[in-house]
């Protein structure tokens, strides 16, 4: 799927079409519309992925805690992430590194939103699953603009894969 709207923004050089109407997508959820209002633009992409740049973010189907989200791509690529949406007073992360990742991504840490990409794997021991959010890699993100920036930060104490908490279906 090609989008090709009249709205663009401009990113590192280069437009990024953002849709101004909803726009359908088949995910591994089903279809989602996502309308302007949810989409995220990320002018850098993600790690990994710096050629994905629109992103509609959306509730997960239940039984899903509302503690997550999907991060889906709205390019022709089918890629998403479940991610764990955090405001910044709320992370767990240090201040100085919380400041640092919004500067890095251009907004005030006040209305700065964090999403967290987690991972999901069957459990080692065969009973249940493991989640991990990889709190090295931050995804920072403006709420008011839609403009968000996944940022590496500097301080190495942050693990890659943070196990989280059971979720007991109360979130």
């Amino acid at each position: 799927m090609m989008l090709n709207h009249e709205n663009i923004q401009k990113g590192k050089g280069f437009p990024i079409a953002v849709p101004t109407e909803t726009v359908a997508v088949e995910t591994r959820f089903g279809t989602y519309e996502f309308t302007p209002q949810n989409t995220v633009v990320m002018p850098q992409g993600l790690v990994g992925f710096a050629d994905q740049q629109l992103f509609g973010l959306a509730n997960l189907p239940e039984p899903a805690p509302d503690d997550f989200k999907l991060l889906q791509s709205l390019g022709e690529l089918p890629l998403s992430f479940i991610v764990m949406p955090m405001a910044a007073m709320d992370v767990p992360i240090g201040p100085a590194d919380v400041e640092e990742a919004c500067a890095a991504g251009g907004v005030s840490p006040e209305k700065a939103c964090f999403l967290f990409v987690v991972t999901i794997r069957p459990a080692a021991s065969g009973n249940g699953i493991d989640m991990t959010a990889n709190l090295r890699a931050p995804i920072v993100f403006d709420p008011e603009t839609r403009l968000a920036r996944q940022h590496v930060l500097a301080n190495s104490q942050y693990p890659l894969r943070q196990p989280i908490e059971k979720w007991d279906g109360q979130a």
